[in-house]
Formats: structure tokens, C-alpha cells, sequence
């Protein structure tokens, strides 16, 4: 038997309201992990894009890209 059988067998034999309670607790956990991936793709792009703010980008002028078009 798998852990989802066995949860969904045990939870069957709880009364109504406690099944709601279950049901509240698993939304929230499944929440939470949304937000912790949403956290950590969040800082992964601030880390990345950290340098950035320091790197010496070079000036473009209109004669450039006018050379590069040509």
C-alpha cells in the first residue's frame, strides 16, 4: 500500500470535521511549498543579476549601431 492509500484509508475513518481539518492542514502545506519555491527562484534571480549592478558595460552610440546594421 502506498503512503497516499494509507493516508486517504486513515483519514476515511475521522469524523467529517476533522477530515475538513485535514484537508485545511494539507492546503496549508501545499502553500508553504509553493512559497519556499517562489522564495528561492526569487533569490536566485537576485543573485544573479547582483553583479550586474558593478559589471562596466560598454556605451553604445547611434554610429554604432548604425555600423552593426549596415
Amino acid at each position: 500500500m502506498q503512503l497516499a492509500e494509507i493516508v486517504y484509508s486513515r483519514v476515511k475513518s475521522l469524523p467529517e470535521p476533522e477530515q475538513k481539518e485535514v484537508l485545511d492542514f494539507v492546503d496549508y502545506l501545499l502553500l508553504k511549498s509553493r512559497q519556499d519555491d517562489l522564495n528561492w527562484s526569487s533569490n536566485s534571480l537576485i543573485a544573479a543579476v547582483r553583479s550586474l549592478e558593478t559589471d562596466n558595460w560598454p556605451v553604445y552610440d547611434t554610429q554604432d549601431l548604425k555600423e552593426q546594421w549596415q
